[in-house]
């Protein structure tokens, strides 16, 4: 609890060579990366292919695989091909109802569902109109339901989530019962949200221009989301940009709203780049990802920062959120486990409990299980984040 804020950044554990970034310079480094892990960087092709080999002198021993190759493949159409025909090992699965249940009728492909959870989050910018108004937050966060949104994907990889910081991961977070007890879970009632409305001079509600990523997960909760506000009024146009076009956008060009997708590794992580000022998009001293625009939270996140008795830490955690609900800056909707599929002779060399890095870790103990050396040769594969990943065995 209190290591993380205190002694790393949000990447805390990935560390690199000091002396390779200032000699080659960031830019040249972030192409041709030295790091401390069990697999050397061989070369990259920008949106297809990164290739890893084995690092023979890992201090932890010499990896039983020869190298790990990354592909870029964003249809799962190509993954799920590659995956069933063996040209691929792993692939990163998708939570769109049907796949999992197609892909565990496949005798020699595994499933994984493993942590951490990544939030999906609603975030109102509470410094235009109209979600300058408190009431007007309020009716939307009335007007949605997070069973509508857990409709949206497999529902063995969601889970409803009452508070920004997802309790069932990480210390600070609040759970729907004390969320409940504080009247802050916003139930569903849409009489509530027109009243809400109308109340704030929107009697006949507004139109919301909003930008939305083309990844499914996004633009199925901006999807659901324009549903459900058009009950009380609320019109919703989605731009749908490529995936880094619209985080550029939504960073330079504050928006009514914003539907976010993120992990973050502790409470502190959670609010400090969310809801602490400095981190407000644009204008912050340090711009990061405030969509809310929010500044009532600054001196509870430093004391909660700044204390030695992490039960005290933990209730400065839950007591900003109790204000994010309050003023309804944020609405928490679910968090989303990660989905994985590989051959059923992948073997991580590792259970797959959670990883910070949002996929399966290759270590110096995953290998391939087979008999047959003509096999060598052979590549296959894993996905991250519209990616994919070839591995060669050593020794096996």
């Amino acid at each position: 609890v209190l290591f993380f804020p205190k002694l790393t950044n949000y990447a805390g554990g990935f560390i690199v060579s000091k002396r390779a970034v200032i000699k080659m310079g960031y830019e040249k480094f972030k192409h041709h990366p030295v790091g401390t892990g069990s697999f050397v960087f061989k070369s990259y092709k920008p949106g297809k292919k990164l290739i890893l080999t084995a690092h023979g002198q890992y201090f932890r021993g010499c990896p039983r695989l020869k190298g790990v190759e990354i592909l870029f493949l964003p249809d799962i159409k190509d993954r799920e091909a590659g995956l069933k025909s063996g040209q691929l090992d792993v692939i990163m699965g998708t939570g769109k109802k049907g796949w999992i249940e197609q892909i565990e009728q496949e005798p020699d492909i595994k499933l994984d569902f493993h942590g951490v959870g990544e939030m999906i989050t609603i975030y109102f910018n509470t410094s235009i109109k109209p979600m300058d108004d408190v009431r007007v937050r309020k009716a939307i966060a009335h007007a949605l339901s997070r069973e509508t949104f857990l409709n949206t994907t497999n529902k063995c990889l969601v889970k409803k989530a009452y508070s920004p910081v997802p309790v069932q991961f990480l210390p600070g977070g609040l759970t729907k019962k004390e969320v409940e007890s504080l009247d802050l879970a916003y139930p569903k009632n849409l009489q509530k949200a027109r009243q809400l409305l109308m109340d704030a001079g929107y009697p006949d509600g507004f139109t919301l221009e909003l930008v939305s990523s083309e990844k499914r997960l996004y633009l199925s909760c901006y999807n659901s989301m324009r549903d459900q506000l058009a009950k009380i009024g609320i019109k919703c146009h989605i731009n749908i940009k490529a995936h880094s076009e619209m985080h550029r956008l939504i960073r330079l060009h504050p928006q009514p709203l914003v539907i976010y997708v993120a992990w973050r590794p502790n409470a502190d992580l959670f609010l400090s780049r969310f809801f602490h000022s400095s981190a407000i998009i644009v204008t912050g001293a340090k711009p990061d990802t405030n969509f809310s625009h929010y500044k009532k939270i600054d001196k509870i996140i430093k004391d909660a920062r700044l204390s030695i008795n992490p039960e005290k830490q933990i209730n400065l955690w839950k007591h900003a959120q109790i204000r994010i609900l309050t003023d309804m800056a944020a609405y928490p909707i679910m968090f989303i486990k990660q989905c994985y599929a590989k051959r059923a002779d992948v073997d991580y060399g590792h259970e797959l409990i959670s990883t910070m890095a949002l996929y399966p870790q290759f270590t110096e103990k995953t290998r391939i299980i087979f008999n047959d050396s003509s096999y060598l040769n052979n590549i296959t594969t894993v996905e991250k984040s519209n990616s994919t990943t070839k591995s060669r065995n050593k020794d096996d």
